[in-house]
């Protein structure tokens, strides 16, 4: 739990990139009907905000 606890008082999730081609992926499985839940490993809830942060970033502020 320490090594997570390390890299979640980090700033490297900003700087962290999606897998190339998640964006289109995502949106093919919503047009195909797919109700889709994001799952995070982000155990505080003060970080959080960080995690939708980056999610809006990079996928446009899309909510799956």
């Amino acid at each position: 739990m320490g090594k997570a606890i390390e890299f979640h008082d980090t700033d490297q999730l900003k700087h962290a990139d999606p897998v190339p081609g998640s964006l289109d992926a995502l949106n093919h499985l919503r047009e195909m009907g797919y109700g889709l839940i994001i799952v995070t490993a982000r155990t505080f809830s003060y970080k959080l905000n960080s995690t939708v942060t980056w999610l809006d970033k990079h996928f446009n502020g899309n909510r799956f």
